[in-house]
């Protein structure tokens, strides 16, 4: 039996993990959504708010994406905003570098550009149908 190279062996297990992460920004739209949004909006900023109207999805669901992506890299809190004694996360920015520019292009080769405008434009576009 001939012994074949895994594929942990012949990528490295840096590149493995590297497209792990990847993989997990590409499989879900709302993510990719957000990196497009923020690297084409000015300053590469945005509150969490306006990026929950622009996608068309709960501020909830826009931290939860947001949280995910900061943990991958890809984003970060440029802003915090005190209520009381706490501090909430309230701007957002792309996190600058090599590794998000990849993401961003790539999410722009996968998705096309129509796509995308499409789904950062998602509540404007419901907004003018009712």
């Amino acid at each position: 039996m001939q012994y074949k190279e895994s594929s942990f062996e012949k990528e490295g297990i840096d590149d493995v993990l590297a497209s792990l992460i990847t993989q997990k920004v590409y499989s879900n739209k709302h993510r990719c959504g957000i990196l497009y949004l923020l690297r084409k909006c000015e300053g590469n900023r945005m509150k969490a708010e306006s990026i929950a109207r622009r996608l068309g999805i709960s501020h909830r669901t826009a931290l939860y994406h947001l949280g995910i992506l900061e943990e991958m890299g890809f984003v970060e809190v440029k802003e915090f905003r005190r209520m009381g004694n706490r501090l909430f996360k309230s701007v957002w920015g792309i996190t600058e570098g090599e590794d998000t520019e990849l993401v961003v292009r790539e999410i722009e080769n996968l998705f096309g550009r129509e796509e995308l405008e499409s789904m950062v434009n998602m509540n404007r576009d419901t907004r003018n149908k009712r």
